[in-house]
């Protein structure tokens, strides 16, 4: 579908990448959960593993794609354009 082939590339975050504002990156064990980046040059900044948010990073859900924390009803209210863009 158009929306899997929009975040078909949310991919497993890493202290070595540099993520830039809106970027979503799974994280968590043994549940993951998907963030979005809070800022520009966020580089080796951990999201909290939780479901709280920090300065760097949004939790969104829970689940191993955007269309898992939607389906899962973890969703925290976002439109799809603000979260994909």
């Amino acid at each position: 579908t158009v929306l899997q082939g929009q975040v078909s590339g949310v991919t497993a975050w890493a202290s070595a990448t540099t993520y830039s504002t809106g970027d979503l990156v799974l994280y968590g064990s043994p549940t993951e959960r998907l963030y979005r980046s809070l800022t520009n040059s966020n580089l080796n900044n951990t999201p909290s593993g939780t479901t709280a948010d920090n300065s760097n990073w949004e939790f969104v859900g829970t689940g191993s794609s955007v269309a898992d924390v939607v389906a899962n009803a973890s969703f925290k209210g976002y439109s799809f354009k603000r979260l994909l863009h």
